[in-house]
């Protein structure tokens, strides 16, 4: 299986849609939004979707696989955040989710990011795993959603 990771444009903006609503349709219990509300965004809002950031869009086939977004932090701008990640359940636990951090990661260093930080939900063990995996560590960092827990990777 070979997987293709690229950053999703404006133009990819109904690809984007459709990997999202997939995402929240398979686990809404681990995203800040919920289907219902993502259904009525427009195509506009779609095309901007991160404001400050990117999103990348992985591929088996030429079909969309999953996903991840990441942001600056406004706070701490050395400091991106990965936001939105979601692998479908068919390609988990194919390396398909270390494609996807590789690309949050390698854009934050382009950007001269010092660390990537992210959220998730409390009981979400295998997204956790995965993190792990990929050098995140759990931090002490209060967390801005509820029952999520923050981790955070430093970048050389």
């Amino acid at each position: 299986m070979t997987v293709s990771v690229r950053q999703l444009l404006p133009d990819d903006w109904r690809t984007l849609r459709d990997i999202r609503l997939a995402a929240l349709l398979d686990a809404p219990y681990a995203f800040a939004s919920s289907y219902e509300l993502t259904l009525k965004r427009s195509e506009q809002e779609w095309r901007t979707w991160p404001a400050r950031g990117v999103v990348f869009g992985a591929f088996v086939s030429g079909e969309p696989v999953g996903m991840v977004g990441a942001t600056p932090v406004v706070s701490d701008p050395e400091t991106v955040h990965l936001i939105a990640m979601w692998v479908a359940p068919g390609v988990r636990g194919t390396g398909v989710a270390d494609n996807l951090i590789d690309s949050v990661v390698e854009w934050a260093e382009g950007r001269g990011s010092r660390s990537v930080s992210l959220e998730v939900a409390t009981g979400n063990d295998r997204a956790a795993a995965v993190y792990l995996r990929n050098g995140f560590t759990y931090s002490n960092e209060p967390p801005s959603i509820p029952d999520t827990v923050t981790m955070r990777r430093s970048l050389s």
